[in-house]
Parts: C-alpha cells; structure tokens; sequence
C-alpha cells in the first residue's frame, strides 16, 4: 500500500503541490494577523490621542472691543508731529464737553488719524497732512481751519449736532464771497497786460500751448526777418 502513494508520481506531485499550498496559507495567516495587530495598535493610539485633553488657548482680545484694541498703553511716546496734533485737538474736545480718551496715530501716506474713544465707542478722523504741517509751521490761517474741521468732525459725529456740517459749509461760502468781493476791488490792469498775462499764465499751465506759443513767436520772427531781407533786396535794386 505504502509502495502505491510513495513510488506512484502522481501522488507525489500532488503531495508536495498540497505542502506548498499549506505553507502559503500559513504565511497568509501570519501576515493577516500582523495586520490586524498594527491596525488595533493604530486605532488604539488614535483613540489615547483623542481622549487626550486639548490645550485650551486664551484670546488676547477676548472682551474687549474695537475701541479698546486701539490703546497703545500709558507709556507711549508720541512724535513731535503726532504730539502736536493732539495738543491742538485736546482742548477743543474739552471744550465741547467730550469726556473721552484722544488718540493720535499716523496713516500710510503721513497723514494724521485722530481717535476719540470712551472704550465702547470710536469715530476716527484723518486730517489732512499738508494742512497741518502749515499749521504747524506757523501759518494761522491752516491753524484756523485744521481747528475748524476738527470742530465740525467732532460736533457731527460724537455730538451728534447735523447742523456742524451746515455751518462749515457757510463759513466756505463766506469765505469765498469774502474773496471774490477782494478780487472786485483790486485796480483793473490794461486789457492788452490782461490777456498777455493770461495767455502767459495759460501757457505755463499747458505744456502744449507752450509749445504752440514757441512756434507762433517762431514763425513772427521768420516773417520779419524775410521782409527785412526783401527791403533791403529792393533798395539795391533801385539804386543799380
């Protein structure tokens, strides 16, 4: 019997067929529960890192308001320009009765921005930069309408009083009639002086009615130097 399985080829093809295969599926096993081990490992470390407690992070700017971001602190320092644009507008706030805190920063383009603020409430003004460094240079008429817009802003939009803008407007028309009256009772020049003087005036405001100028006073002096040419062309023809 033994003769009949061990020397017949047919049987010993499909027993070494039957080992291997065995020893492929064991393999397989193994490697499966590799598998599944690194994956309870995975799962089991995800969830140690979720039941872990989170760090809790504080917002700087937890409860406070737009108005208070802006606070720079008791200790800063301002520049001499800066300085001076809040002395000027201080004491006009205290004179309208604004109990508030001023502010003074500087935008991208110099110009300077005023804050007024009671920590809750915040209305922001930018002053025009030209106009206060003339102001700040001495001019008095700049220091009066630097003042005077400062006012207006503050009267419209802290205090709420909508006729600041109406009373700017009339002190403008006030000013430019004032102006025009001065204009009306200068001493009128010559009409010829007028108009050179405009043409003068236009012509170096507009490059290319300079330049029309230029070729107009060109061709003047061509003229002229050909009819001094043909004169003395025709004198020497009458005496010959």
């Amino acid at each position: 019997m033994s003769n009949v399985f061990f020397n017949n080829p047919f049987w010993t093809y499909w027993a070494l067929t039957f080992a291997v295969f065995l020893i492929y599926a064991a393999s397989f096993l193994v490697a499966a529960l590799d598998v599944r081990e690194e994956i309870a490992e995975q799962l089991k470390k995800a969830e140690q890192r979720r039941a872990r407690a989170k760090p809790r992070f504080e917002d700087p700017l937890a409860g406070r308001s737009v108005a208070a971001t802006l606070d720079p602190g008791a200790n800063r320092q301002l520049p001499t320009f800066l300085q001076w644009v809040y002395d000027e507008v201080k004491p006009i706030a205290e004179r309208l009765g604004i109990q508030a805190r001023i502010l003074v920063y500087q935008d991208s383009k110099g110009h300077p921005l005023v804050h007024v603020t009671d920590g809750q409430r915040l209305v922001s003004y930018r002053l025009d930069r030209t106009l206060a460094e003339e102001a700040q240079a001495g001019n008095t008429q700049s220091l009066g309408e630097a003042r005077r817009r400062v006012e207006a802003f503050l009267r419209l939009e802290w205090l709420g009083d909508a006729t600041a803008m109406q009373r700017t407007t009339e002190l403008a028309k006030e000013a430019r009639a004032k102006g025009e009256a001065a204009g009306e009772e200068a001493p009128a020049a010559a009409p010829t002086a007028a108009a050179g003087g405009r043409s003068q005036a236009a012509a170096a405001q507009d490059p290319k009615a300079a330049e029309r100028q230029r070729l107009i006073e060109e061709a003047k002096a061509r003229a002229a130097a050909r009819k001094v040419q043909q004169q003395g062309s025709d004198s020497g023809s009458t005496s010959s």
